[in-house]
């Protein structure tokens, strides 16, 4: 249980770190 818990957090987390490069990238590019 805790094993499926820190597994989802480390995909939440590279997820978020993921679309905020993203993210970043497209408004330094609109700007």
């Amino acid at each position: 249980m805790y094993k499926g818990v820190f597994y989802l957090f480390f995909v939440v987390v590279f997820l978020i770190a993921f679309v905020f490069s993203n993210f970043k990238d497209s408004l330094i590019v609109h700007f």
